[in-house]
């Protein structure tokens, strides 16, 4: 997921110079900002291998509660669940904080946080 800059700068770039007087500025930045988000999160179950309603019902009850996932609800996402041996080495890796995570249901969790700091952007009515 890109950096909220970057989303600024496309949306200016690419939308300010199509938007009519009669356009609500807020709404069509908040149509955009939902859209990329929805593209990034497609990007990510497609690369990871995972099922996109569920990772989406995952990142809404993640952006309601503010609470992490539970190991069961992030392996429910993958098409193809990881081996034990490699949730065991994943659940290590993702304990110690490191950035290179082994399996993608771990993965997952951090793209959680990332996508929920990218949603989080304030837009005023």
């Amino acid at each position: 997921m890109r950096s909220k800059c970057d989303l600024i700068g496309k949306f200016i770039d690419e939308l300010m110079p199509t938007i009519k007087p009669e356009d609500v500025i807020a709404t069509v930045f908040q149509n955009f900002w939902n859209q990329e988000r929805m593209v990034a999160v497609q990007q990510l179950c497609s690369k990871e291998n995972l099922k996109p309603e569920a990772v989406n019902q995952m990142i809404a009850n993640y952006k309601f509660t503010g609470k992490e996932p539970l190991r069961d609800t992030v392996l429910n996402t993958c098409n193809e669940k990881p081996k034990l041996l490699e949730r065991k080495k994943s659940s290590i890796v993702l304990y110690r904080n490191s950035s290179t995570l082994s399996t993608n249901s771990m993965t997952l969790l951090a793209h959680l946080q990332m996508i929920q700091m990218h949603t989080a952007f304030p837009v005023n009515n």
